[in-house]
């Protein structure tokens, strides 16, 4: 028994050599054994192949040459005996004989099924149908099914995992072999096999796979339509289905191999294919839902830096809350000051210990309303509320914060303040408007923070409270927001570097604050409307009376007000201007 492969641009195709055959571009008038060749420089009847004690016997009986191997031309009407293997060549058709023929890759005789919904792929072919004889019995159906289910159960990515795959293969669906296959850089590889006998070592064909991959579909080798099964003895036929990753790429295989033959059965039927399709699905759901929870799990533990577990929970929930978008956000600097010169004093063991104290009491009360922090950079950091998610209150929020922090300071100072050389302060800034909020880091650390002229202010806000000399300052665009809930007092106009437009700028208290405070800013207000309509000498004696009967002798807000007004009645009235430069950060 010999094989015989024919191959030309159109098309590749094997066949069994056992008695006599004949090769030509039709089949013979009486029907016997026979090969079509699709070649137009083939004869209708061109050869006949008849196997002899010898050999085999070529017989030209066409009108075209046929050229052995070994350049000896068989001319029309010729008779030659070749032994195998050896190829002829006719027309433009190649016929290699022998005893066992390799397929040429990419060019196996493969079918295939619709796309599996993991797959990208358009749908381009009919879905196979089954006909009424094909359909298994329900005790198969059920095993299959608990095959399937068993591989969702097993712990993906696992050894065990990818091995109950390739049982599954064998075990269920009745093939011989049984193979996962991964994709990485270096080509495919093993990551589990079944076989149902021994075997030292299993191959699978590149071919199959290659198109398999290409196409992100699967791929087998169908039952054979030949009378005789004997003819396709000892002659695998594969099945592979596509493994994707969580961006649709293909990234491994279920494999499956079919040998033996000489049963009656032959080749990969669609049901088959089918069911090993179910199972590369279930082997790509499994990677899909670990590679998910472990972003899941980075995410989380990322977004616990910087927010608070509810909001951590929110964002594990639904990761696009980090993509790029515009809010309208509350912003908030705090700075320790003087820092420069308690790292003198401390040394740097002493400063980083202080300084996680510091730090971590801040943070704190931004959690604890719900803010998220931006960053940190050396003596201070940042915040924001209403991004990622909906606050709508969060400009009182970060109010809360900030108040929350310069009543943390007491306890921090009882630590540390000796220690220090100086009692520790922090200066807070916070400003409300429209900033373009998202992941400014990368994939492997995520930055997430805002980004616009809202953020700049709230930074140089925080800035003027050095100068301004008070704790906490506030815009009027976050004025605007806050209702009642807290004590202000109007600063004034202040135009900070970088920044045209001016803004009034108000010191946040806590309503605790003390009676005598309300009075004075009361007094203090009226003393700048009246500097901000140019009755200097009204504003100056409205503080003068403040500062001496109520202990405001040291607010630096009325100590500059009044020098402001003071250089108002030495100065040019046309060159006014009531806004407070502020030339520094």
């Amino acid at each position: 028994m010999y094989k015989i492969l024919i191959t030309n641009s159109e098309q590749v195709e094997e066949g069994v050599l056992s008695g006599s055959m004949t090769l030509g571009r039709i089949a013979p008038e009486d029907n016997s054994e026979h090969i079509i060749i699709k070649d137009r420089y083939v004869s209708r009847q061109q050869m006949r192949l008849t196997v002899c004690d010898e050999g085999i016997q070529v017989s030209n009986i066409g009108s075209a040459e046929a050229k052995l191997q070994s350049g000896q031309v068989i001319a029309t009407g010729a008779t030659a005996i070749v032994q195998v293997p050896t190829t002829i060549g006719l027309g433009r058709t190649t016929v290699k004989l022998g005893m066992n023929i390799e397929l040429p890759e990419g060019n196996r005789n493969v079918a295939t099924i619709s796309a599996p919904i993991f797959s990208s792929v358009t749908e381009t072919q009919a879905t196979v149908m089954l006909s009424g004889d094909t359909t298994p019995e329900g005790a198969t159906i059920a095993n299959w099914l608990e095959s399937i289910l068993s591989v969702q159960q097993s712990a993906a990515g696992s050894p065990e995992f990818y091995q109950e795959t390739a049982d599954a293969v064998v075990k269920s669906i009745g093939l011989d072999h049984g193979m996962v296959l991964l994709l990485d850089k270096h080509g495919w590889r093993s990551a589990a096999e079944s076989s149902h006998k021994a075997v030292d070592d299993l191959t699978f064909s590149r071919s199959v796979l290659q198109r398999m991959q290409t196409e992100a579909r699967t791929f087998y080798e169908p039952v054979s339509e030949m009378d005789s099964p004997q003819s396709l003895a000892n002659v695998d036929s594969v099945v592979a289905s596509p493994v994707f990753g969580s961006d649709g790429e293909v990234i491994g295989a279920v494999y499956g191999a079919r040998e033996q033959m000489d049963t009656g059965s032959a080749g990969i039927t669609p049901l088959e294919a089918q069911v090993m399709q179910l199972l590369a699905c279930s082997v790509s759901a499994g990677l899909a839902r670990i590679e998910r929870e472990a972003k899941v799990a980075r995410l989380r533990i990322q977004f616990e830096e910087f927010v608070s577990p509810e909001l951590a929970s929110e964002l594990e929930r639904d990761p696009t809350f980090l993509e790029g978008q515009q809010r309208f956000i509350s912003c908030l600097f705090a700075d320790l000051r003087n820092f420069s010169a308690i790292s003198e004093t401390m040394g740097a063991e002493g400063i980083y210990t202080m300084m996680r104290d510091v730090m971590d009491a801040l943070t704190q009360c931004v959690l604890d309303s719900g803010g998220a922090i931006i960053n940190y950079a050396g003596d201070g950091m940042a915040a924001m509320w209403n991004a990622p998610l909906d606050q709508a209150d969060h400009a009182q929020r970060a109010c809360r914060a900030a108040l929350a922090m310069q009543a943390a300071m007491p306890a921090l100072n009882d630590k540390w303040a000796e220690r220090a050389g100086m009692p520790l302060k922090v200066g807070i800034g916070i400003n409300s408007g429209e900033a373009l909020v998202g992941n400014a880091g990368s994939r492997h650390r995520i930055k997430y923070g805002p980004m616009g002229h809202s953020v700049n202010l709230a930074s140089r806000v925080e800035g003027a409270t050095k100068q301004l000399g008070v704790s906490i300052l506030i815009t009027d665009s976050s004025e605007e927001l806050i209702g009642d809930e807290f004590l202000l007092r109007e600063v004034c106009q202040v135009r900070v570097v970088g920044i045209k437009q001016p803004a009034t700028v108000f010191e946040l208290q806590d309503l605790q604050v003390a009676a005598q405070w309300r009075r004075n800013k009361e007094v203090y207000e009226s003393a700048l409307a009246c500097f901000c309509g140019r009755q200097f000498t009204e504003c100056i004696a409205m503080l003068e009376r403040v500062m001496e009967t109520t202990g405001f002798i040291d607010d630096r807000p009325s100590l500059l007000l009044s020098l402001w007004a003071h250089e108002g009645i030495e100065g040019d009235p046309e060159k006014f201007d009531p806004v407070y430069n502020l030339d520094t950060k």
